[in-house]
């Protein structure tokens, strides 16, 4: 196990382009949304396109309610090196509706 470094942590704000770029390069990351009035978390995988956090899930996550919208969300991913305890996290917030159509989909 590696000890944490003891000099005092440094945290530097990405730009939208930089935060989206990171979590474009990650496999998965977490969504954060609320199931039956109660917040959850689930692991998904995701794509950026032109801006946008695209994510696809199971169906059994119920990241959507039957109104095909499920209000605010967030969708979390990070990199962190356990060596040197340094790395990266980046949060999207916004809200989730189910994409349908089938060109959409197919894409």
């Amino acid at each position: 196990m590696s000890a944490r470094p003891t000099g005092p942590a440094r945290r530097i704000e990405l730009s939208r382009a930089q935060c989206l770029e990171r979590l474009a390069g990650v496999a998965a990351g977490h969504m954060v949304f609320s199931h039956q009035a109660l917040p959850a978390i689930g692991l998904v995988d995701r794509l950026v396109d032109d801006g946008w956090v695209v994510i696809r899930s199971r169906k059994s996550l119920s990241l959507v309610g039957s109104d095909a919208v499920c209000g605010v969300v967030a969708y979390e991913a990070d990199e962190i090196d356990p060596a040197t305890w340094t790395g990266w996290c980046g949060v999207v917030t916004g809200t989730a509706s189910l994409v349908s159509d089938p060109a959409e989909l197919a894409r």
